[in-house]
């Protein structure tokens, strides 16, 4: 369900369920000198994909479409 949400390592961080491997993940993540940025690039990709703007051009689109 992630799939178009997140990228791993580029604005998330995906893993596998198992709990070893999720705090090992998140350890990692948050001793990364990259994790500002990610969450950066999380903010500017949520907002280019999912935001206001993107949701009126789509709509837009709808009603310019015949």
């Amino acid at each position: 369900c992630l799939r178009g949400y997140i990228e791993d390592g580029v604005n998330g961080v995906i893993c596998e369920k198992d709990v070893g491997e999720m705090k090992r993940r998140v350890a990692s993540f948050r001793r990364s000198p990259d994790a500002a940025a990610m969450a950066e690039r999380t903010r500017a990709l949520y907002s280019e994909k999912f935001g206001f703007g993107q949701l009126a051009r789509r709509i837009k689109e709808l009603f310019n479409h015949e």
